[in-house]
C-alpha cells in the first residue's frame, strides 16, 4: 500500500510542479491590508505544501484521538 501511496504522490507532485512551471506570471496576492506580487509558481507550490502540512497534521491529530479512545474504553472495562 505504501508503494501506491508513494507512486500517487509522486504523480500529483509531478503534475503540480508541471502546471506550476507553465504559469510563470506575476500575479497580486492580498492578505487583510497587505498586498504582493509574486509569481503564480510561489502561490501554488505554497498552497500545496500548507496543504500537505495540514492534512499530516489532521491525520495525526485523527490518529491521536482514536488511539486515546481505544485505551480509555479498554481501562473502562479493566475497571468493571
Amino acid at each position: 500500500m505504501s508503494k501506491i501511496y508513494l507512486s500517487f504522490t509522486v504523480i500529483a507532485f509531478a503534475a503540480i510542479t508541471t502546471f506550476a512551471i507553465q504559469n510563470r506570471e506575476t500575479i497580486s496576492v492580498n492578505f487583510l491590508t497587505a498586498s504582493v506580487q509574486i509569481p503564480k509558481v510561489a502561490v501554488i507550490m505554497g498552497s500545496y505544501v500548507l496543504g500537505m502540512v495540514t492534512g499530516w497534521g489532521l491525520f495525526g491529530l485523527i490518529k491521536h484521538a482514536i488511539k486515546k479512545s481505544k485505551i480509555g474504553s479498554k481501562r473502562a472495562q479493566v475497571n468493571q
